[in-house]
């Protein structure tokens, strides 16, 4: 279906409506009208030109019935921007269920069918019949499929009225339906579902003789205009009223709010917290404001309603002032009257002694002992209660089962827009979205856009129906561009008064508001940190007492605590409540003074992690890879604001190898840039290396000029600073960009001195990786022998040192040489084996070379087309990543790749691209290396 087509709505149930992203759009005319109808009907399939005819003009066609059929095609075509397709002699509108109100409808009737809930039911149904604007189709000519489909709909909308008002009886509501169901009687005055629900809502509501009347009326009506009398039913329901038979009572007293939003998703947290409320008497569902605690609880208890015969009741302690005692808003919620002489607990206590009910206590944190109090004293006096809260912290009593919400869940974040779309917080803001722009709602194409916007704001649900609001005035792709300023964006729209569910910020605030003085200087600055931090971190960066008070934070859910390992905890704040403490970290004047020692913690961790490994072992990635955030935000934040040039340098500077090893060329490439340039330029450490690094990636990315004059600045660096070991490596550096170019007569003398120095001074790693280059350049010129010799020495120093990166990169160089000579099983061996410790290590690059090999053995060995998946693959991750092949490389793919297509034909061709598309790099180096296992 084209995008034109999916952003349109259509509207049956009234005047036939079709509504684009700007607005309705002007279908008018009889034929034109009833082609569409007949159409919509339809759904999609085709529609014979014969049978369109015999329902646009019946039994009457005009001669030129064909001709004016196709110029009200043409026409209605131009109006929806296409979507009308043909086929054969035939037409198909292109539509999906979702796009016609009527369908729309009869989905929301399955999903009631399928409730339990009494008020939930309700709700769906209300929401349903919500999107009736009048009769069916009543602009349209009644053609005989729009006739009999008016009809069917018209019936299931009374259908739908019946089953909301049995509902609503269900849940108690009989006085609330008395009026609406005398109009309705009156209109229908022979339906008889709708007379026995008046009849049993009067007599609930204490009205017998009414009911009495009521059934008198509809038995006259009956026998009046079709001379019948009422069904065996009715005059059951007449006779039990008459007896007051007790089965007629109202059902068990449910005080459940039922919200104006459909519950979204959530299914295994209702499972596992339906799990744990019938294991205990008191749970307790924490979470940060905003979470949907409130929502999940009122769920939850709904779905719990068979378990309690006595029913279930919702109290709001909001209003409660703070600290103040909730007994009286208990006993108002459960209409328990003050007795003389009694005290409201005892009176509660009394109450609830002999009956099986459930209590939700909403929003305890800001009353939690008086809460707390009152829920064990009821727990002790009636046996058959029990009690599910909500709060931002637990209560703390004895026999309390604590269980967090999480956030909605999200999908991977390279999840296309089927798995997108599926996702609970998308769901719901393609819910609210619908909601807020009546006939539109979210394209189909959006779902990846939507995941994304749900992702920055922590899948938080309020936060995601208030961004719902404000999509009737911003697209979401502007939505997304002001994300930056969060809680600005995340406030209700509308006159009404706000309070703190309206804003993100208010209901932050509203915890704020409780925390200790201690627990909000902490929770400020916490805020410096990005992504995340640990312990060690926190102490480092907040200098205040930090354990206590930080466990204080997680248990009022200002905090998020997540196990990352078996001995190790991971601390984090929401994005939005992180934006709120910024906020309050500002107002106390201390953003420069927090910030400045968060960028020197982040400084001294990638200058550790790049010690400890010698600036290339992976196991140095482990404390960096989850620091990445606050990285950025210390770089930012140096580069900007801090004023820090120098200190920002430092930091990107022992971060290179970090980037290269990654792949994230452009991201290091761009704070070096940033770094040198605002800097002091004198030679020091920080910018030796950064110039290093610098031109590393430059040479990474095929830069290969920039990367010759960093690199050569580096080694200028290195020797005003009398760096040795320094001199070596950047003379290494020069020596690679030489290779990459194919300058191997420049490479040689780099490389040769490169080995001397880091001989000089004693550096087994540093002489490993400069007999490693010289091996290359000699196998390039063709000194083989010479080559190989230094390539088992290199190998012999990576293994010594531990250098796992360093071996697989030996071992694929001695492959090479292999496979110059025409020894390939040889050079497989030593591939696989490079690959091997590439994927261990989880080097990119030593994967990508070894793919290589493997791809150009393959095509050599006779296997065509599996060599050209694998080098179609490898293509396709270079380019995702940005790397450039060295010139040596090149010459090996371009000769592999067009030999293999030289060898297959073009269906062969077609089916390994098709099958490269659908293939990860994952799955090629798995396959490999499973082959390699089996003995293929």
């Amino acid at each position: 279906m084209g995008g034109a087509t999916t952003a349109l709505r259509f509207g049956v149930l009234g005047p036939l409506q079709v509504s684009g992203r700007d607005g309705p759009l002007p279908v008018s005319g009889p034929r034109q009208l009833a082609l569409l109808a007949v159409l919509l009907l339809e759904g999609g399939r085709v529609l014979s030109r014969d049978r369109l005819i015999d329902e646009l003009w019946a039994d009457d066609p005009p001669p030129t019935a064909v001709n004016a059929l196709q110029v009200h095609v043409a026409a209605l075509r131009r109006i929806l921007g296409g979507g009308i397709r043909t086929v054969g002699s035939g037409y198909a509108l292109d539509v999906e269920p979702e796009q016609v109100d009527a369908n729309r409808f009869e989905r929301l009737l399955d999903e009631a069918g399928a409730v339990a809930d009494h008020a939930r039911r309700s709700a769906l149904l209300t929401e349903a019949l919500a999107l009736w604007r009048g009769q069916p189709f009543s602009d349209v000519p009644r053609t005989a499929a729009v006739a009999a489909a008016s009809g069917r709909l018209e019936e299931l909308r009374l259908v739908a009225i019946e089953d909301r008002v049995e509902a609503d009886l269900a849940g108690g509501r009989h006085q609330a339906v008395v009026a609406e169901l005398r109009e309705l009687v009156a209109a229908h005055p022979e339906r008889e579902r709708l007379a026995g629900q008046l009849m049993l809502a009067l007599h609930r509501a204490g009205r017998s003789a009414e009911a009495l009347d009521a059934f008198g009326e509809l038995a006259a009506a009956l026998d009046r205009r079709l001379g019948v009398d009422p069904s065996d039913e009715l005059v059951a329901l007449e006779r039990a009223i008459r007896r007051a038979d007790p089965t007629l009572a109202a059902p068990l007293p449910v005080s459940l709010p039922a919200p104006p939003g459909r519950f979204i998703g959530r299914q295994r947290e209702l499972d596992e917290t339906a799990h744990l409320l019938g294991r205990t008497r008191l749970l307790t569902l924490v979470g940060p404001g905003g979470g949907g605690k409130t929502r999940l609880a009122i769920e939850l208890a709904g779905r719990a309603l068979s378990d309690h015969p006595d029913g279930a009741h919702f109290v709001d302690l909001a209003p409660v002032p703070a600290a103040a005692p909730v007994a009286h808003a208990v006993a108002a919620a459960l209409r328990v009257r003050d007795q003389p002489g009694e005290a409201v607990d005892a009176a509660l206590a009394a109450h609830l002694r002999h009956r099986r009910l459930l209590l939700v206590l909403d929003n305890c944190e800001h009353v939690a002992a008086p809460a707390a109090a009152l829920a064990r004293a009821l727990l002790e006096a009636g046996p058959g209660l029990r009690v599910l809260a909500t709060s931002r912290q637990p209560l703390g009593i004895a026999g309390e089962t604590v269980w967090r919400v999480p956030s909605l869940g999200l999908p991977p974040e390279d999840a296309g827009p089927e798995a997108a779309a599926g996702s609970d917080a998308v769901r719901l803001l393609a819910d609210r979205a619908a909601a807020a722009l009546p006939g539109s709602g979210l394209d189909g194409g959006e779902a990846v856009l939507a995941a994304s916007v749900c992702r920055r704001l922590d899948a938080l649900p309020l936060a995601i129906e208030l961004v719902a609001g404000r999509l009737p005035s911003l697209s979401l792709a502007e939505v997304a561009g002001h994300l930056d300023r969060r809680l600005a964006l995340l406030a209700a729209t509308g006159p009404a008064p706000r309070h703190r569910h309206q804003t993100m910020a208010a209901a932050i605030a509203w915890s704020h508001e409780l925390l200790e003085p201690e627990e909000r200087v902490l929770f400020r600055r916490l805020a410096a940190f990005a992504g995340g931090f640990d312990l060690a971190a926190a102490e480092a960066v907040a200098a205040c007492d930090v354990l206590p008070v930080l466990l204080g934070l997680v248990d009022k859910s200002m905090v998020v605590a997540e196990r990352t390992g078996p001995a190790t905890t991971r601390y984090r704040l929401l994005e939005t409540i992180r934006d709120y403490a910024l906020e309050r970290l500002e107002e106390a004047g201390e953003t420069a003074a927090v910030r400045a020692r968060h960028a020197d913690w982040c400084r001294r961790l990638v200058a550790e992690a790049r010690t400890r490994a010698s600036a290339w072992q992976e196991a140095a990635l482990a404390p960096v890879e989850p620091e990445l955030g606050n990285v950025r935000a210390a770089l930012d934040w140096c580069l900007g604001a801090g004023g820090a040039p120098d200190h920002a340098l430092a930091i990107a500077a022992s971060m290179w190898w970090y980037w290269w090893l990654r792949g994230a060329y452009d991201e290091g490439g761009g704070w070096l840039r940033r770094g040198l340039a605002a800097a002091d330029p004198a030679p020091s450490p920080a910018r030796a290396l950064g110039l290093r690094g610098a031109a590393a990636l430059a040479r990474s990315r095929g830069d290969h000029a920039e990367a010759m004059r960093l690199g050569e600045g580096a080694l200028a660096a290195y020797r005003a600073l009398d760096d040795q070991l320094g001199v070596a490596a950047a003379l290494n550096g020069l020596c690679n960009t030489a290779c990459h170019v194919g300058d191997y007569d420049a490479a040689l003398p780099h490389a040769q001195a490169s080995v001397e120095q880091a001989r000089a001074v004693g550096s087994r790693v540093g002489e490993a990786t400069s007999l490693q280059s010289l091996a290359h350049v000699l196998r390039c010129l063709g000194r083989w022998d010479e080559a190989e010799a230094l390539g088992r020495e290199a190998l012999a120093g990576f293994r010594e040192t531990g250098n796992r990166r360093g071996e697989g990169t030996a071992i694929n160089n001695l492959a090479q040489v292999a496979h110059l000579r025409g020894h390939l099983a040889r050079a497989r061996e030593l591939t696989i084996q490079s690959l091997g410790i590439g994927r261990a290590s989880d080097s990119f690059e030593t994967v990508l070379d070894a793919v290589l090999r493997i791809g150009a053995i393959e095509v050599e060995e006779g296997r065509a087309a599996r060599g050209l998946l694998l080098l179609s693959v490898l293509a396709r991750e270079r380019e995702r990543a940005g790397t450039v092949l060295p010139r040596e490389d090149i010459r090996v793919n371009e000769a592999a790749v067009a030999a293999a297509l030289a060898a297959l034909d073009e269906p062969a061709r077609a089916a390994v691209r098709a099958e490269a598309r659908r293939t990860s790099l994952d799955a090629i180096v798995g396959r490999i290396l499973a082959d390699t296992t089996a003995g293929t």
